[in-house]
């Protein structure tokens, strides 16, 4: 009533696959799907080849999350989708501060894990509909699919509270600080737009020197 396949081709495991129904299968019925299976299995790694070359050209192979080039090609869409059924949108730009110094005080591999904890713990906080990319060396924007300025300021606030609270965030003794910029779609904007007042936002956030403020992540929404 039910046959089990695992598939491999040249030594390289592809998956497996199950087949059943309530009558049992004749022998001649196996066979069929043997065959068929013989014969789809090249497809399917051919398939499986190009999903895994797709998925290195937009995606940053240190952190997982999405590259500049996937930014380049869904901000435009997002855009367009807000402008035409108005809906709200908007961009988080995020950035480490000091990488630079957490890089040459305690190296490359510190560093990069620092990129990775931050990225993974980001993501944690956004909806599935959210989309994070690595922007830059020690930077990252998040789309915010229909989601104004006030939703915006809310994930702000709990990517800082996680970054400031939680001790899962501290790495080798460090517990990185972030500075935040929010900017919301306005009609007429392209994606520079839209980055160019988030990452003002975001430097302001940074250029932040209120005591209070120092020794946590701060976060600046766009006028």
């Amino acid at each position: 009533h039910s046959a089990h396949y695992t598939l491999r081709l040249d030594e390289r495991s592809l998956g497996e696959l199950t087949i059943s129904r309530r009558k049992k299968f004749l022998e001649t019925e196996l066979q069929f799907h043997e065959i068929a299976l013989a014969v789809a299995v090249p497809y399917l790694r051919n398939a499986l080849d190009h999903q895994a070359v797709k998925h290195r050209a937009f995606h940053d192979s240190l952190t997982g999350v999405m590259n500049r080039t996937s930014l380049e090609e869904l901000l435009p869409k997002e855009i367009l989708r807000a402008s035409r059924h108005d809906h709200p949108l908007s961009v988080i730009m995020i950035d480490i501060d000091e990488f630079k110094v957490i890089n040459d005080n305690m190296g490359h591999v510190v560093g990069d894990l620092t990129l990775k904890k931050v990225a993974e713990h980001i993501n944690q906080q956004l909806r599935q509909s959210d989309m994070l990319f690595r922007y830059g060396g020690d930077e990252f924007l998040i789309i915010l699919p229909n989601t104004a300025l006030d939703g915006a300021q809310h994930v702000a606030e709990q990517i800082s509270y996680w970054m400031d609270t939680d001790s899962k965030a501290e790495i080798a003794s460090i517990q990185p600080k972030l500075s935040i910029g929010m900017a919301i779609y306005r009609r007429g904007d392209d994606s520079h737009d839209l980055i160019h007042r988030a990452d003002q936002a975001m430097y302001a956030a940074k250029m932040c020197t209120q005591p209070a403020q120092r020794n946590s992540t701060k976060y600046v929404a766009s006028k």
